[in-house]
């Protein structure tokens, strides 16, 4: 899939380790090698003081630090680049004005299925090739 940017380094944000699976079984098809995945917000923003993630994948209802205010945390630093980010829930209505205020670039409805992923991943190429 060329018009998809494999080497974007991905970071899933779930409390569920069954979607960890899903979703790494799905990006491994495409081709897309650099994944990480953490089960809560606190753990990611402790690997994203060290890793350039340019992608992430967030769910949004987790323990200790829930989606939307991981975003929050994320948008308010000021790191040399801010990744793309992406709101994983199986309620995206119900997220979407609070999502648009914290600063998501996309939405993905759980489960996610492969052509959600893949059209997710072009939109995400895209941004970085502006």
């Amino acid at each position: 899939m060329s018009d998809i940017k494999t080497d974007m380094r991905l970071l899933i944000v779930d409390d569920s380790r069954f979607h960890h699976r899903i979703m790494g079984q799905i990006l491994g098809k495409i081709g897309m090698m650099n994944v990480d995945c953490v089960m809560d917000g606190q753990a990611a923003l402790a690997v994203l003081t060290i890793y350039p993630y340019q992608l992430l994948f967030i769910d949004v209802e987790m323990p200790y630090l829930d989606g939307m205010e991981l975003i929050r945390r994320i948008r308010q630093k000021r790191i040399g680049f801010q990744p793309y980010i992406v709101l994983a829930t199986a309620k995206p209505h119900r997220y979407a004005e609070e999502a648009r205020l914290v600063g998501i670039n996309d939405q993905i409805a759980k489960p996610c299925d492969n052509d959600e992923i893949v059209a997710v991943l072009k939109r995400a190429t895209a941004y970085y090739l502006k």
